[in-house]
């Protein structure tokens, strides 16, 4: 995951008449695409700078000045809350939901991994068969056929879920614009694209209580957190969180109490019910806080996680 896109898009400094060429490019080497993209942006046709920056991906897959000025440029087209949808980012019918999502996991000890995963949810008979997700050099980042990344299907009433997921990156994916393949088994396909850009977080949740390891002499603790969003936070971004209490000893985990919210409530906090009361043991609490925004349909998800391991000793 070592890839460097150059985002030094010799931006829109003066006139389009007086433009200069792009750092790593000389003036006859800037395909047309990208200029018709850089003149549709000063004008603010969306549409059109999106549909020309995706031509000049696709056509100079190996061209890393090109591509890493182009990729600048898509960054300024998509900074707002306005940004159009592309009409190669609308979802096949047999979609309902379809998210990216980079996760940053405060782990014990102060440990950060990453954990990078793609979902969708299936809204017909027919099954996701295979998903892929690579950068539009070739570089893969998920893929279902290859094994790169675990697959976990679920049902959840009438919708069914598919996730390929890749845990413990030791760093974060690398910027840049992606691709995205899915098949289904009924022979139909999806071919989609999105920016990978500003999903990274550079905080987790901060757990209040319990302390990591911590001895709990009651079944039923309540737990409680800060919940704020990250510095990364945009105004046109939706916030969200859900806790989690576990037992890890199973696999997979089995979910105890879970809380989420679609608003950021400050101090929230989670007591397990008498009900559900802990037997003594060993177990996990998690909290996950997200920020999302949508690239035509495909929602993109900047999140911070953070485990805390205690046991129960009544």
């Amino acid at each position: 995951m070592k890839k460097l896109y150059v985002q030094t898009f010799g931006l829109i400094i003066g006139a389009l008449a007086a433009a200069k060429p792009m750092l790593g490019t000389e003036a006859n080497d800037i395909p047309e695409s990208l200029l018709s993209a850089r003149r549709a942006y000063m004008e603010g046709n969306q549409d059109l700078a999106l549909s020309e920056l995706k031509t000049t991906f696709e056509q100079n897959r190996k061209d890393a000045a090109v591509t890493g000025n182009a990729f600048g440029l898509l960054r300024q087209v998509i900074n707002n809350e306005s940004t159009s949808a592309p009409p190669d980012t609308k979802l096949p019918p047999e979609l309902s939901y379809f998210m990216i999502q980079v996760r940053r996991d405060l782990v014990r000890n102060g440990q950060v991994q990453y954990t990078l995963d793609m979902r969708a949810s299936q809204k017909t008979t027919a099954q996701i068969s295979m998903m892929k997700l690579s950068y539009f050099d070739g570089d893969t980042l998920l893929d279902s056929a290859t094994g790169l990344g675990k697959v976990t299907r679920e049902t959840i009433g009438q919708e069914k879920s598919y996730k390929i997921t890749r845990h413990y990156l030791s760093s974060a994916p690398a910027e840049g614009p992606v691709e995205i393949f899915v098949n289904f088994d009924n022979g139909r396909s999806w071919h989609g694209w999105a920016p990978l850009t500003d999903l990274v977080a550079s905080t987790s949740p901060e757990i209040l209580y319990p302390r990591e390891n911590e001895i709990i002499h009651t079944g039923t603790p309540t737990f409680t957190w800060i919940d704020t969003v990250s510095p990364e936070f945009k105004s046109w971004e939706k916030p969200s969180y859900w806790a989690d209490i576990y037992d890890y000893r199973q696999d997979p985990w089995i979910d105890l109490v879970q809380k989420d919210s679609y608003n950021s409530d400050g101090l929230p906090e989670i007591t397990v019910p008498a009900a559900k009361e802990l037997a003594n043991g060993s177990y996990g609490f998690v909290v996950n806080h997200g920020e999302t925004r949508k690239f035509g349909d495909i929602r993109l998800r900047r999140a911070g996680v953070t485990f805390r391991g205690f046991t129960v000793q009544k």
